[in-house]
């Protein structure tokens, strides 16, 4: 690891005070004492800009932390919620698509299988959704298995089909591999900003509505808002 700022700099002040201690001319001493006040100056900035820098990158580690779902290691609800709205208030004329999507069954998945199964598609989830989106796109773990995401830009039932059948696509591709595969499905419900809603609760709500339709249309399919 490398040596902290502080201690390789010290040793240089420690040869310039051995030097002011070894020296009878008093101009030397005079200059050797403003030297050694300099470093010592300098030496102290050094090692508190440090201690700066490395206090900010916990804070930083810590924050990210706390808005990771452990799981999925998706947004944790609370932070995406925030990321959500912060978008909204800052860009109130860009469309973006809101959709809420879950797993068809997952109850009767985690009964049949098991919690520590269920755990495992969940985390399967997050890695294909980590895959799919952009930098910009907001998405976050709900609940349970609830997802959100929140995609700027897209603002039409074409690309917002798109969209989501990219994820439908992924998410199968991501379990292909379980046994159980044929099992899992996911439904998805969709709303519009601010075409539908510029209120973040107003719009969950419509595309929760979506998502329920999703479910009484045969489910692992998506519906908009109408």
């Amino acid at each position: 690891a490398r040596e902290p700022i502080f201690m390789n700099s010290a040793g240089a002040i420690y040869i310039l005070s051995f030097f002011l201690n070894n020296t009878s001319s008093l101009y030397e001493r005079d200059i050797l004492s403003v030297v050694v006040l300099l470093g010592v100056s300098i030496v102290t900035g050094f090692y508190v800009q440090e201690v700066k820098i490395r206090q900010l990158i916990l804070l930083k580690k810590v924050e990210r932390e706390r808005d990771t779902d452990g799981l999925t290691r998706l947004l944790s609800k609370e932070a995406g919620t925030r990321d959500i709205k912060e978008f909204m208030q800052h860009n109130p004329a860009m469309p973006a698509t809101f959709v809420i999507f879950d797993l068809d069954n997952f109850k009767g998945i985690n009964d049949t299988y098991g919690h520590m199964f269920g755990d495992v598609v969940l985390a399967m989830i997050g890695s294909a959704l980590r895959q799919v989106f952009r930098e910009n796109d907001i998405v976050m773990r709900f609940g349970g298995d609830e997802f959100v995401m929140f995609l700027p830009g897209v603002g039409n039932e074409q690309n917002a089909r798109a969209s989501i059948q990219k994820v439908r696509i992924l998410i199968e591709q991501e379990i292909e591999n379980l046994p159980q595969a044929n099992e899992i499905s996911c439904s998805f419900g969709a709303a519009f900003f601010p075409e539908h809603s510029s209120n973040y609760e107003t719009l969950f709500a419509m595309a929760d509505k979506a998502l329920y339709e999703a479910k009484h249309s045969g489910k692992n399919t998506c519906c908009i808002y109408q």
